[in-house]
């Protein structure tokens, strides 16, 4: 368990230096981009999955690990991650990831229950 906990930090950690590299890019381009004839959310989920695409390739190659289908996948979805941080802010992520933790660990021990449950009385 402690493993997982370590990969998940890495991975908010990950993407908040990526949120950070995003708004840094996505405001020195500001003047650049035609913005009203390109939509912004548009531009910044480019830079942000293109980022974080070049950033598990440096990894990769830097670790010197061999590259598998599901490591572009999971680099795809990170870079979701880092447009919906730079989009909606960082402390939102967290608590999102924090409530799905949360929603987890509730329904390996058992104990949890849907809000969408019908009274049959």
């Amino acid at each position: 368990m402690e493993k997982y906990v370590m990969y998940v930090a890495v991975l908010l950690i990950a993407v908040l230096a990526l949120t950070v590299w995003t708004n840094l890019v996505v405001q020195v381009t500001k003047k650049v981009v035609a913005w009203d004839k390109f939509p912004v959310q548009a531009y910044v989920a480019i830079v942000a999955i293109v980022s974080t695409v070049v950033a598990a390739a440096v990894a990769i190659t830097y670790f010197k690990l061999t590259m598998h289908w599901y490591y572009a996948v999971a680099a795809v979805v990170v870079g979701l991650l880092v447009c919906y941080a730079a989009m909606y802010g960082y402390d939102n992520l967290y608590k999102q990831f924090a409530e799905m933790l949360q929603t987890i660990k509730k329904i390996l021990a058992g104990n949890y229950e849907t809000k969408d449950k019908v009274d049959t009385k």
